[in-house]
């Protein structure tokens, strides 16, 4: 049996407004990289934890399964939270949703001028609370104490979006000159890691999602993943 990796570490403290059970102040992602299927599927380990409790600390990280894609090993960074609003897409009302679709059909094939509704109401990168960034239609899981519908409590994508939701002081170094265009910019490596600081790959283009129910005291969790 190979250790699992760290995918993502959240502080209650770090992220304001995390919705989280009494006694716990710390969330915690580990899976399995071996492959998607054990990574996000069978294996990945959700949990809420009281930081106060954890007393002894490895002194080095466990060894990586000499097996393990490169693409589910995140690269270590920190987190820069930013409070911004996002709406429903897939989520909305049916009739909304049509809307939503006859505007952007030009888009699906990648119009180099003006912008999507699912570019403007979807918060495209990793982010806690809001709506899930879906790439196949919407799974919503049930919570198994309670059987009701449990919330979104956050996404992690490969990508951080595009221009319209990296922080305007950052445009510059993700290849960005304040155009629809993209700048010769956007081909350099820096500009990339800007892009893509988990440096991950979930599928094709796809996401990890966690979902916690907050009808219940311990706010269970669950996790559901998809790909294009």
């Amino acid at each position: 049996m190979s250790a699992l990796t760290p995918a993502l570490q959240l502080y209650v403290r770090d992220v304001p407004g995390l919705p989280h059970p009494e006694g716990a102040d710390l969330l915690q992602i580990l899976w399995c990289p071996v492959d998607e299927e054990h990574a996000f599927m069978e294996q990945p380990a959700v949990r809420w934890r009281d930081a106060a409790s954890v007393t002894e600390r490895l002194v080095a990280a466990p060894a990586v399964h000499p097996q393990a894609w490169a693409e589910l090993i995140a690269q270590p960074c920190t987190i820069d939270p930013e409070v911004v609003t996002d709406y429903p897409y897939e989520d909305a009302p049916s009739e909304l949703l049509e809307c939503f679709l006859e505007h952007d059909e030009p888009f699906v094939e990648e119009v180099a001028v003006g912008w999507s509704m699912r570019d403007l109401l979807i918060v495209l990168g990793c982010k806690v609370g809001g709506y899930p960034t879906w790439t196949q239609p919407p799974e919503w899981p049930t919570c198994p104490s309670c059987r009701l519908r449990m919330d979104h409590l956050l996404t992690l994508l490969g990508d951080e979006g595009g221009r319209n939701w990296i922080p305007l002081e950052e445009w510059s170094a993700a290849g960005y000159d304040g155009g629809v265009e993209e700048t010769e910019a956007a081909l350099t490596e820096a500009a990339s890691a800007n892009r893509h600081p988990l440096d991950m790959t979930f599928g094709d283009n796809g996401g990890f999602y966690v979902f916690s129910c907050a009808t219940c005291p311990d706010m269970p969790l669950s996790s559901w993943f998809d790909c294009g």
